[in-house]
Parts: structure tokens; sequence; C-alpha cells
């Protein structure tokens, strides 16, 4: 072998490795391409985990078939009606697009075919707030306003809310709220109901329930029947979304029932209106009944308080009468009628005497009384005669 084939011998190695690495190169990259490319094709939910916490609703599109009849009814039942326009027009919204659908929780998602979605919601407890100040559910002022008979208020609420997972048709009510409220366009998504909330949709559910409980309703009512505002919300959200597997365990007010300046004035005044108002009430419907009460109790006392005095009197001066007629009966029989007169006479003048300041002087026989009669009263003087 002289040196030109040698050198030519070499020249064919060098070509063929470099074929080699340019072919590897080659099935290298189109390996990536087409893994890109199927992962691309499959969706990014591919292989997504859905946690134990969370509750995924796929819906599996049909491909290349066509679907505009698919379970659509055909002519009449069996009593001659037309077929349910709303069973209808359910199919077809959803159906002409996807086929099977497949509730998912507590793993990894299998292998989809393009156009596929995923709606994925929490499971347990979720706590939202509305409130005027930015919160996490929203970066926007989302209080609740209403007109009242005064004027508008406002006021922040608070709602727990869950996935009613354990009830067994719980994939069919899901389904019906993605289509009732078009959920489909968060394909992908954590949390769908966050997504719910923060686009608008469910604070203006609350903003008309709020405004319609409170139009015919005074300020003072709301502030002082919170209980009934916050059981008529949450009676209306669970009758509204029950259907839809999701259950209100809290609708409440969570601050005070805010008024501007001028309102909280009026409020004020009808405040002190109805203070007064209550207590003309209760002045007219307690306090006078009781003082007519009292009155007539007063009344009624002090003439059963005469009335005893008087029979207590009576029945002393009929003590007395008895008792003097029986002294008079005694003494009758001690000494005689006769002798008890004079002796009644005689006691008559004694306690005329100790009543009276008069005085009386015994003088003896013989003696005479002398009167002057130049003085203005009469004075006696007594002359006794000589010895």
């Amino acid at each position: 072998m002289n040196i030109n084939e040698f050198k030519g011998l070499e020249v064919v190695k060098r070509f063929n490795r470099k074929r080699r690495i340019r072919m590897i190169l080659w099935i290298v990259s189109v390996s990536v391409l087409c893994t890109l490319l199927f992962r691309g094709i499959a969706g990014a939910n591919m292989g997504r985990k859905i946690y134990p916490n969370q509750i995924a609703i796929v819906f599996h599109p049909f491909g290349d078939r066509e679907v505009e009849s698919v379970n659509l009814p055909q002519g009449k039942d069996q009593k001659g009606n037309n077929p349910d326009p709303v069973e209808v027009a359910d199919v077809s919204e959803v159906g002409q697009k996807f086929g099977q659908i497949d509730l998912v929780s507590g793993g990894r998602l299998p292998m989809l075919r393009p156009g596929a979605k995923v709606i994925t919601f929490p499971r347990g407890l979720q706590v939202y707030k509305f409130t005027e100040a930015p919160s996490i559910e929203s970066p926007n002022n989302d209080e609740l306003i209403a007109g009242t008979i005064d004027g508008d208020v406002s006021t922040d609420f608070v709602v727990h809310v869950m996935i009613m997972d354990e009830l067994q048709d719980v994939k069919q009510r899901l389904v019906n709220f993605i289509r009732r409220y078009n959920l489909l366009k968060y394909d992908g998504s954590q949390d769908v109901l966050v997504d719910f909330i923060q686009d608008g949709r469910f604070v203006n559910i609350l903003r008309d329930r709020f405004t319609n409980y409170a139009a015919p309703k005074r300020v003072l009512d709301l502030v002082k029947d919170k209980r009934t505002l916050n059981k008529s919300i949450i009676d209306y959200m669970n009758a509204e979304f029950n259907q839809y597997g999701i259950e209100f365990l809290l609708c409440s007010v969570s601050s005070a029932i805010r008024v501007d300046e001028t309102q909280k004035q009026k409020m004020g005044e009808n405040i002190q209106r109805e203070i007064q108002k209550e207590m003309t009430k209760l002045t007219n419907e307690k306090i006078n009944p009781i003082k007519a009460d009292i009155n007539r109790v007063q009344i009624e006392t002090a003439e059963h308080e005469n009335a005893l005095l008087v029979a207590a009197e009576a029945e002393a001066m009929e003590i007395e009468t008895k008792a003097l007629t029986k002294r008079i009966s005694i003494i009758t029989k001690l000494i005689g009628a006769v002798n008890y007169h004079k002796l009644e006479k005689a006691i008559q003048i004694s306690r005329a005497f100790e009543e009276s300041s008069a005085s009386i002087k015994l003088i003896p026989a013989g003696s005479k009384i002398l009167l002057d009669s130049r003085s203005e009263g009469v004075r006696g003087d007594i002359a006794t005669p000589a010895q």
C-alpha cells in the first residue's frame, strides 16, 4: 500500500465517522422534536398531578367524529310530545366538542388527546372575603352596596363554601356548573372557584341579592337585624348553587354597615325619633297603666283604712257603752238608784273643777265677803269676826 492509498483510506474513515455523528445528532434532534411536538399536541395537562384536596373534571374530545346528532332525541316521545329543548341545548353545547367526561381526585392525569380540558375545583372548606380594601380574592373594591329607603349603604362580606363531594352525582352537578357559567376557559387552572370569583360574576350575584333584600328596608332595620339578612342571602345562594354541587355554610356581614356623613346625620335623627316614639309608646302602654294602678291601690288603701278606723271607733264605742252600762248596773245594785244619781253628780262636779282653773276657799261660819265695786273686776276680800 503506497502513501496515496493510505491517505485515501483515512479520508474515507473520517467521512464515515462524521456521517455517523451527523446521523446520531439527527436522530436525537428528531426524538427531541417529536417529544416536544407530542407534548404540545397532548397539552400541558398531560401527567399533571391532581392532589387529594382537589377534584378535576376532565373533558375528552370526540376527535374527528361528527357529533351533531349525538344523544339527540329523534322525533317525538311515546306520548307524542316534542323533545325537551333544554336537554337538547345542554347536549349540543358541550356534546359537540366533548365525549367522555371523567372525575379525577388524588392522582396523575393520564395521556390526554389534543383538545382535552381539565377543570380543577378545591375540596374542603373555602373562605372568600369581599371587602372595601384590596384582598387576596381581588385587588378591587368588592364591598356590597345597596340602596335602602334612607339611602345607600355598604358593607364587607365573608363566604364559606365547599364542593359537595360526598354526593354520588357530584360529577354531573359540576359539569352543569361548568356549562352554566362557561368555565371551560379556565382549563389548566389550579382553582376554578377562585377564577370564577375573581372575574366578578360571583360577587355580582351577592350584590343582586343584597340589593333586593335591602331595597324595601330602612338602614336601622339592617343594622338591628343582620341575622335575618345573612339567612336570606345564604338561603338564596344555596338555592342557586346546590344544584351544581356547591354548598354555602356561611354568608355573613363581616363589618359595620357603612353610610355617608349626611346619611349618618339623618340616621341619628331617625334614631332619636324612633327612641321618642318608643318612649311615648312605652309610657302610654306600660308606665301610665302602672301609675293608674298605683293611684287606684292608694285610693283603695285609704278607703280601706278609713273603713277600718270607723269600724274600730264603732267597736270601741260599743265596748265603752257596754262597760258603762255594766258599771251603772253594778253600782245601782250596791247603793241604789237615788244614791247613784247623787254620786254621778258629785263626780261630774269634781271633774269640772279638775278641768277648770277655778278654786274654792272654805271660810269659817260667820265670816263676811266684802266686794269692791270700784275695780273693773269684782274682787272680794274675806273679813273674819273679832275674837
